[in-house]
């Protein structure tokens, strides 16, 4: 059973090998594009709980099927911004039409 294993194993380090990015055969794939709810809760240092509220809310982009749910952290960032507050810097230097 341990030579099924070994060679198994053998054929996938080839098999990801010819995934590499660059390769004429190659498929141009960014490595684990989606992430899960434990890996964006490390990700924005919160709980999963806290991103669940977040899907629950609307906050967060989510793509779910079934009780499968993914994120993309891009997407993810983009909708966080908007909950930036600026410092006090910041907003001053707008009012005064200067540029940060």
């Amino acid at each position: 059973m341990r030579k099924n294993r070994q060679s198994y194993r053998s054929k996938a380090r080839k098999g990801r090998a010819l995934l590499q990015p660059g390769g004429s055969d190659s498929i141009a794939l960014e490595p684990q594009l989606l992430k899960t709810r434990h890996q964006m809760a490390a990700r924005y240092q919160v709980s999963v709980r806290t991103i669940g509220y977040w899907v629950q809310d609307g906050t967060l982009p989510v793509y779910q099927r079934g009780a499968v749910v993914r994120f993309n952290p891009h997407e993810c960032d983009e909708a966080l911004k908007a909950f930036r507050r600026k410092s006090r810097w910041e907003a001053s230097a707008e009012e005064e039409g200067g540029s940060v």
